[in-house]
């Protein structure tokens, strides 16, 4: 009697898992965003909830779970059920904090699944209007000079632009003083002078350099964007390529059933390919990146291995 009731309930559950999966999704999504609101990557989320809505037949919403170097917003979703109804947001910041914090309430390693790449910004290398250098080389020539006295702003410790611009002194070869922000308040710094350079989103960093309020020495790509025609790669100011940028991607539990995956994937790619969406997005300087979870999940790996380099190299420590 006992193993038979065992045996009920176990095809109970396969029943129920189905039929939970058959209905996918059953009930609102939550995109959790490990950020404030109000950040580069809204415009993107936004436009991707507005479409998911339409496409899936539930309400998409943004929940906003900022902090601890988007560890709490993994946190929460790793703690959601797997389900497929909580997406994360991730970015360079989830595969940092990874190498960098001893201990987190989840295994990066094996918590989550890529579903899909979402979109990508290269980092421009921004300075006061009232710097000395007007331009990429003559920063460098500066900078080669005065390290001691040059000092770069980040997103915070150990973010994106952080370990870019720790790349950019080991490449050109030219010493500077670390000054971590929290957020974007760095900004701030540039615009009063007060900051001697930092490197920045594409899309934060526009309509300060349209206004002329600050400089936009070099953009960290393969080629000019057309938000900023004038600004020139790093390869055309100095002769030698340099490539950073802030990148985001969609996460889930790693025990979501596939099938639910799938569905989420195809959802996401469509509305990032739409071609209103995909303008929308390039003329605020975010490059829409659609892809499968195996093309997301080869990237993630790349970028690990360039930023655990750069861990090692400039000797990074979390706060």
């Amino acid at each position: 009697m006992k193993n038979f009731s065992k045996k009920i309930l176990g095809i109970f559950l396969v029943l129920t898992s189905s039929l939970a999966v058959a209905q996918f999704p059953s009930k609102p999504i939550k995109i959790v965003v490990p950020y404030q609101a109000g950040n580069s990557l809204e415009p993107i989320v936004r436009a991707l909830a507005d479409e998911m809505t339409q496409t899936l037949k539930q309400p998409v919403l943004i929940e906003y779970k900022p902090g601890a170097s988007t560890t709490i917003g993994a946190a929460y979703t790793a703690s959601s059920p797997p389900d497929g109804h909580t997406l994360f947001v991730n970015a360079a910041s989830f595969l940092i904090s990874a190498q960098l914090m001893a201990k987190l309430p989840y295994d990066p390693k094996t918590a989550f699944v890529p579903i899909s790449g979402l979109t990508e910004m290269p980092h421009v290398l921004i300075a006061p209007t009232s710097a000395p250098y007007k331009n990429a080389k003559d920063f460098l020539a500066y900078a080669k000079s005065n390290g001691d006295k040059i000092s770069y702003g980040s997103f915070g410790n150990a973010s994106s632009g952080h370990l870019g611009f720790e790349r950019i002194k080991k490449q050109f070869g030219f010493n500077a003083t670390h000054i971590p922000y929290k957020g974007n308040e760095g900004l701030q710094d540039i615009l009063a002078g007060r900051l001697d350079c930092m490197l920045n989103d594409l899309p934060i960093v526009v309509p300060f350099v349209k206004e002329g309020k600050i400089q936009a020495l070099a953009i960290a790509s393969e080629k000019r964007d057309p938000s900023l025609p004038d600004v020139p790669t790093f390869e055309e100011a100095t002769g030698t390529p340099f490539l950073s940028k802030s990148w985001f991607g969609i996460l889930v539990r790693s025990d979501t059933p596939l099938s639910i995956r799938n569905t989420l994937n195809a959802s996401i790619t469509s509305a990032l390919k739409k071609p209103e969406i995909y303008k929308k997005l390039l003329d605020l300087g975010l490059k829409p990146t659609p892809s499968t979870p195996e093309a997301f999940s080869e990237f993630m790996a790349q970028e690990s291995k360039k930023f655990a380099e750069a861990i090692a190299f400039a000797n990074v420590r979390m706060d």
